[in-house]
């Protein structure tokens, strides 16, 4: 089983998932990091793969809050084909938080987006 507030607490040390002024913290000098990325995901998909375009796929722009469920689907995961953590018939890397909170074509479309981003 996961220790899911354990993995949460270690990654918030480290990321910032709101912006610095809504930290809680007076003068947080650190970089959003879920809104950065979120903001460079889309500026690739858009610009440099043309997603969203009449003739491309379609691209619905990536938030914050996406990017957190997506950066936990990677922390969560359990084995090496990221494709069973949906898959119920794999008792043991299938994970219903993961299931429920992104579908695997749009994993799979961040992914792609993040993995070939230059920013």
């Amino acid at each position: 089983m996961h220790d899911r507030e354990g993995c949460f607490f270690f990654v918030r040390l480290l990321l910032l998932f709101v912006e610095p002024s809504s930290s809680g913290i007076d003068g947080d000098s650190r970089r959003s990091f879920s809104s950065e990325f979120s903001k460079n995901i889309n500026a690739y998909a858009i610009e440099r793969k043309g997603h969203g375009g009449d003739y491309s796929l379609k691209w619905d722009l990536c938030t914050s809050e996406e990017f957190v469920n997506f950066d936990g689907i990677v922390v969560l995961n359990q084995g090496r084909n990221f494709g069973n953590c949906w898959n119920p018939k794999k008792e043991n890397f299938y994970d219903p938080v993961i299931h429920e909170n992104m579908g695997i074509p749009r994993f799979l479309d961040m992914k792609q987006c993040l993995k070939m981003n230059p920013w």
